[in-house]
């Protein structure tokens, strides 16, 4: 009985301890629970730590802020973003290099401070180069914008938008309103090739100093003025230790958005999404931030006795034409395709009745080994000798460069916007094959000439099929003809042909071959290299090549220097014979076929282009060849009366004429028949700037 009333107990008490848990303890929440079968599991926040230099009183910061509350709200607390401002993980350089290895996910960098490892970054910093700040907001949301966040690739980040700290303007104790106002003094610099040179174009000494150590610099008399965005200017007090600011917007400082590369691959797409959208749609906003605290800045700059002065229209462009040498100096920097760019936006954006345009449409790509660049330059620094010689009441000439990429899609579209341009007389088209044949469609609607400066196949410019097209090219019948002529003098046995794959390819070979049976010879062994190919199978096709004929080169870029080197490993003694001109390292007896002879006008125009460009050209043959056409082209013009039309222009390239050029003395080059300005006669082949130690392309 005791028993039992004890288990009676016993039961009664875990039933009541039963009932005091249901009501303390809560039933867990749905949110928490497991997934149920077939359902996805809801994943956790994705944490990005955002480092940046500016201080929480800056409209960079505020816009951190919004970034960081936009993603938050729009993913409900899925993406969500840390800032730490200030240099509260370190300088700009430290954090760079955190976010290139992982150890930080988002910063926030001056361009300046990203083109020690990304030189094109410096494109902002081009001086009078934009002429409003729209401009240079829209180039930069624009393609060329595109182009400079994808370069960052390169280093393991991923670009996703420019903020900024604002326009640069000039401190000093005077006001500096003309370049004249420069001469002999001394200012401070970042430290930059560029920014320095920018400074010595205007007569300046340019001094680096540290951007903390200006104000004292300033005070003590080592330097007279300095360049910096207001907000600098306010921050550092340097209005303080200087009697003068002229309000110039000369350069952008500019500041990118970006992530590690890493970190973004591994987000989810909408998050990827997500975080591009809003930090794009923030940028106008904090543009127009930095405007807002600048007119404040400037308020109370002008309030502590500060002298303040704005430039002209005229006297902006007296500064834009005194340093309009630093970007020819800066393209192979900055980047070819970036300036052309910015140059047609421009021509587009800023007519100009007393210019008339040469438009020039080449691939300015990585891979071309800078034969678009050098026929560009070519024709630059034949527009600028006839500029320099032209009378005061006529036009100037322009060169309107655009990229085709080596497209024939894309260089057919460009043309057909060159031809609507009413300011355009002609154009310097194609660099090539396939690009010229996706214009020709367009070519016979025109009513002005185009001149190819490159390499064609064979039928493009025979008979005069297509009424304004005109070449100046290493056409493959020439080539061929060429070829064989050198290789009968000075080989015996089957050459063999190492050449690219594809149509241009093709049409060589053939040509080769017809001019080789004229000789009574055979082409030997044809080894076909596809662009992009890897280096070991280019390796084992050379290797493959048997018998003592001499070799012959038909493949360009990095693929032409790996067959190099295969051919240098396999047979140390061969004679090769190159149609590819460019510079080549290797220990072979290497022979190039050349379209330019080594005159007294040749060795001037690279003398010119060393001025102009600070460098050496890549491809000498693409320099004369550009050179030469917008003489002929020139020449064309300077025969017609004032008021021509387009159509005359066409024929006046018929007529007979004379014009001394680089390659040689042109009389009559073009007739209805004969529209191609070299023979045979004008090519030959030497080892002269064929193989050149040190060769990076």
């Amino acid at each position: 009985m005791l028993i039992r009333r004890l288990l009676f107990l016993l039961v009664a008490g875990l039933m009541a301890l039963a009932l005091v848990m249901l009501v303390v303890w809560p039933m867990p929440d749905a949110t928490l629970r497991g997934p149920e079968p077939g359902e996805v599991a809801v994943r956790s926040a994705d944490v990005l730590k955002l480092g940046y230099n500016m201080p929480e009183r800056s409209a960079m910061h505020a816009a951190a802020v919004r970034l960081a509350n936009a993603v938050r709200e729009e993913s409900q607390g899925r993406l969500q973003i840390q800032l730490f401002p200030n240099q509260q993980l370190g300088n700009d350089h430290q954090m760079l290099e955190m976010a290139r290895r992982g150890e930080l996910d988002l910063i926030l960098t001056p361009s300046a401070k990203l083109s020690v490892a990304v030189p094109e970054m410096q494109y902002p910093d081009l001086p009078f180069y934009f002429p409003a700040q729209e401009d240079l907001y829209h180039l930069l949301d624009g393609e060329p914008g595109r182009l400079l966040l994808n370069r960052l690739r390169r280093i393991g980040l991923v670009g996703i938008t420019f903020w900024g700290n604002g326009f640069k303007h000039f401190t000093a104790n005077k006001p500096l309103l003309s370049p004249a106002d420069f001469d002999g003094e001394r200012f401070r610099v970042m430290k930059s090739r560029l920014l320095q040179e920018q400074f010595e174009l205007l007569g300046a000494e340019a001094i680096p100093i540290d951007f903390h150590q200006v104000k004292e610099a300033l005070r003590d008399g080592v330097v007279e003025g300095q360049e910096n965005p207001l907000v600098a200017i306010h921050s550092m007090g340097i209005h303080a230790v200087q009697t003068d600011l002229t309000l110039s917007s000369h350069a952008y400082l500019a500041y990118v958005l970006s992530i590690n590369e890493s970190r973004y691959s591994k987000l989810p797409s909408a998050m990827q999404t997500l975080l591009l959208e809003k930090a794009r749609e923030i940028t106008d906003w904090q543009r127009a931030e930095t405007r807002r605290l600048e007119e404040t800045f400037l308020s109370e700059i002008q309030a502590s006795g500060t002298r303040v002065h704005r430039l002209t229209d005229e006297q902006r462009a007296d500064f834009r034409q005194r340093l309009v040498p630093l970007a020819s100096r800066f393209e192979s920097v900055i980047g070819s395709d970036l300036l052309a760019l910015t140059d047609s936006y421009l021509y587009q954006n800023y007519p100009d009745e007393k210019r008339r345009l040469i438009g020039v449409d080449v691939d300015l790509g990585a891979d071309t080994e800078g034969i678009g660049r050098d026929i560009k330059r070519g024709v630059e620094l034949a527009l600028a000798q006839y500029n320099a010689h032209r009378s005061v009441d006529s036009y100037r000439l322009a060169p309107w460069v655009i990229n085709n990429l080596g497209q024939p899609d894309r260089a057919g579209r460009n043309l057909q916007t060159l031809a609507e341009d009413p300011a355009v007389l002609a154009v310097i088209a194609g660099g090539g094959s396939a690009a010229l044949k996706g214009q020709l469609p367009i070519v016979e609607t025109l009513d002005f000439p185009v001149l190819s400066p490159w390499a064609a196949e064979s039928e493009l410019l025979a008979g005069g099929e297509y009424e304004q097209l005109f070449g100046l090219t290493q056409v493959t019948p020439l080539v061929a003809r060429s070829l064989a002529a050198k290789l009968n003098a000075d080989s015996t046995g089957d050459p063999h042909l190492i050449i690219e794959a594809g149509a241009w390819g093709l049409d060589f070979e053939q040509a080769l071959r017809g001019q080789l049976a004229k000789q009574g010879r055979l082409l030997g062994q044809v080894v076909r290299v596809a662009m992009g190919q890897t280096p070991a199978t280019i390796q084992q096709q050379v290797s493959q090549l048997s018998g003592s004929g001499a070799l012959v080169l038909a493949v360009r870029g990095r693929e032409r220097n790996v067959a190099i080197q295969a051919l240098a490993a396999r047979y140390p003694g061969r004679q090769v014979y190159s149609i590819r001109e460019g510079n080549i390292e290797s220990p072979l007896d290497i022979q190039c076929l050349h379209s330019w002879s080594d005159n007294s006008a040749f060795r001037l125009l690279m003398q010119q282009y060393r001025a102009r460009y600070d460098e050496e050209p890549r491809v000498p043959s693409a320099v004369a060849q550009g050179y030469d056409g917008a003489g002929l082209l020139i020449n064309a013009l300077s025969s017609l009366e004032p008021g021509f039309d387009r159509e005359q222009i066409t024929r006046a390239m018929l007529r007979a004429l004379s014009f001394n050029g680089v390659i040689k003395r042109y009389r009559s080059p073009f007739s209805t028949s004969q529209r191609q300005a070299l023979t045979s006669e004008d090519y030959y082949w030497s080892s002269k700037r064929c193989v050149v130690p040190g060769d990076q392309d």
